[in-house]
């Protein structure tokens, strides 16, 4: 799990430099938890998350590879990680992030990246 860890950092990073998760990653990231997980994939929660993220895409304005990375997560998760848990900890860590966002620029404008929000939480049940 240590080099999932490298990755989640990684994936962090560069989307706060760039705001661009790039797929190689996300992809690297499935193969290296698919690879160290002990159970089964999670093909239903991660479908449903799909969907209804797609199409809250056009509402929410957020990016494709917040969502592929949010999806890779959830299907390859830890089975004591529950779905619902992890969301509302990426929602915490997303409103901190707007919120230094909004005190560091002055206004509510402008791109947030929510990488750091998304890889977060699962860094910490990592520990």
């Amino acid at each position: 799990m240590f080099y999932v860890a490298i990755v989640l950092v990684v994936i962090s990073i560069v989307d706060l430099r760039t705001h661009i998760i790039p797929n190689v990653s996300v992809l690297v990231l499935s193969l290296l938890l698919y690879i160290f997980q002990p159970t089964g994939v999670r093909i239903f929660a991660s479908i449903t998350f799909l969907l209804i993220s797609l199409s809250l895409v056009k509402l929410v304005d957020i990016g494709g590879g917040d969502i592929k990375l949010i999806t890779a997560l959830i299907a390859f998760a830890h089975p004591g990680i529950t779905v619902s848990t992890y969301l509302w900890e990426s929602l915490w860590c997303a409103l901190v992030l707007i919120l230094l966002h909004r005190f560091f620029s002055r206004n509510w404008s402008g791109n947030i990246a929510l990488g750091p929000a998304i890889c977060v939480p699962f860094l910490i049940t990592l520990l």
